[in-house]
């Protein structure tokens, strides 16, 4: 559910014409660069342990709520319908976005830091999510589906039939 996340979040911040999306792609080429594993953190990763920034799997009261519904369909589709607020795109919100994105990544691995399989996969699924951005892929609304799911799929070398 992260990868639909973040590349919803890579859309809605205007990839490719972003600074804020590059931003949050470079976060992701910083955690990645070494192997996923139970004791990472992505703040320290990116760089983004400062006095303003404070993570907390306990969420009491956010300043901006996102919300959305996740679908699949059979064993293989999936999909990720999310809400964002409708406010003023300003520096700030942009930043929210980017860090929400970040910190659903840490949310995810403090679930699986014990499945050191789901690690890996997770590891291969971001780096896979980087390539496709790089060989640019990540154009148009498509890009929310197609990256996440692919990104995915190559992951795990599992394939819906049809391929």
């Amino acid at each position: 559910m992260w990868a639909f996340y973040q590349a919803k979040i890579i859309y809605n911040l205007g990839y490719p014409k972003s600074d804020s999306a590059f931003i949050a792609l470079r976060y992701l080429t910083e955690i990645v660069k070494k192997d996923i594993d139970s004791k990472t953190n992505c703040f320290r990763m990116a760089g983004l342990l400062v006095q303003d920034i404070h993570y907390t799997d306990i969420i009491s009261s956010p300043i901006i709520k996102f919300s959305g519904e996740f679908y699949t369909k059979g064993s293989f589709y999936r999909n990720l319908q999310t809400h964002f607020p409708i406010k003023p795109v300003t520096p700030e919100y942009e930043r929210k976005m980017v860090y929400s994105g970040v910190a659903f990544l840490q949310y995810c691995i403090n679930i699986i830091k014990g499945d050191k399989e789901a690690l890996d996969i997770l590891t291969k699924i971001i780096r896979n999510i980087l390539e496709l951005y790089e060989t640019g892929m990540g154009f148009g609304v498509s890009s929310i589906y197609f990256i996440p799911q692919t990104s995915y799929f190559e992951a795990t070398g599992e394939w819906p039939e049809g391929k």
